[in-house]
């Protein structure tokens, strides 16, 4: 009986302990953090069929020789290490309690903030930066409390960060989509009502047509250190391959740049990615509408 209310005072203390925030826990050197773009076949099955993936995994490892309870909230900016790559809204808080001197990797829920700049791939490194502004900060709390991790609070989080258009936030439940448009809206002073009625009957291509501006073509810039397969195509919001430009071409060691037409016609009014897939990996990933 003694050594049962032994067992379950040790477990009770355990799941008790004080939560030290992150960056507390890395400045007092009691945790090592390494922070990169996620890979996503170490995902689990279900984290890979959702509509909107982990963008980011940590790995903690515990410095000391007690329990260690960690977290972080919503509304951190994570920012990359090497330049030409975005900042990530971390948009799911997280909590992990690591054993003495044990490890942890977790997956972290993140959102671009730049619409065309390509987002993370495994071999780019993260830190954890400061909180993001007001707006953007408020939003990653209501997509955190509703749970909101998909494409349509991404599309929110491009409004508000690269000024995309509100009427462009799409979701998979119209109470959803009147949530995000209008915390967007509210934030921005314009009349979500009215701005409806004047585009009443317009499809997306029309409603992005002023924001993307002139259709250039643009340059995938690469750097390969050793000789790699790659392929480049266009993607629809689940991750599908809705057309090749090429497929499982040898690339040399070296520096490589690759045109390509970011609106073509045929994917008029639909979102949709531009990805660069090196060596079975997504290396580069560029986001669109039209």
């Amino acid at each position: 009986m003694r050594q049962v209310l032994l067992v379950l005072a040790i477990t009770f203390a355990w799941q008790s302990l004080y939560a030290t925030h992150l960056i507390n826990a890395i400045n007092s050197k009691e945790l090592s953090v390494e922070m990169r773009g996620a890979i996503f076949k170490e995902m689990t099955e279900a984290m890979r069929t959702e509509s909107f993936a982990p963008k980011l995994q940590i790995e903690l490892k515990n410095n000391t020789n007690a329990p260690l309870k960690v977290e972080l909230e919503e509304g951190y900016l994570m920012e990359p290490i090497e330049s030409g790559y975005q900042a990530l809204l971390m948009t799911k808080p997280m909590v992990v309690t690591l054993q003495p001197k044990g490890s942890s990797k977790q997956f972290l829920y993140a959102m671009c903030t730049q619409i065309s700049m390509s987002s993370p791939n495994s071999t780019i490194k993260y830190k954890v930066g400061k909180k993001a502004p007001d707006a953007l900060l408020r939003l990653a709390q209501l997509i955190a409390q509703k749970n909101y991790q998909n494409f349509g609070a991404q599309q929110s989080v491009w409004s508000i960060s690269d000024n995309s258009p509100i009427l462009s936030i799409s979701g998979s439940s119209k109470d959803m989509e009147n949530d995000l448009q209008k915390f967007v809206a509210d934030w921005k002073g314009v009349d979500l009502e009215k701005l409806k009625r004047e585009n009443h009957g317009k499809d997306l291509a029309s409603i992005m047509s002023v924001y993307n501006g002139r259709k250039l073509d643009r340059n995938i810039v690469f750097k390969s250190d050793t000789s790699s397969i790659v392929s480049v195509g266009y993607y629809n919001e689940q991750g599908e391959l809705i057309k090749p430009l090429f497929e499982n071409t040898l690339f040399k060691d070296g520096q490589h740049s690759i045109r390509y037409n970011p609106f073509p016609l045929a994917l008029a009014n639909k979102r949709y990615s531009v990805r660069l897939v090196k060596d079975d990996e997504v290396f580069r990933a560029y986001y669109f509408m039209q």
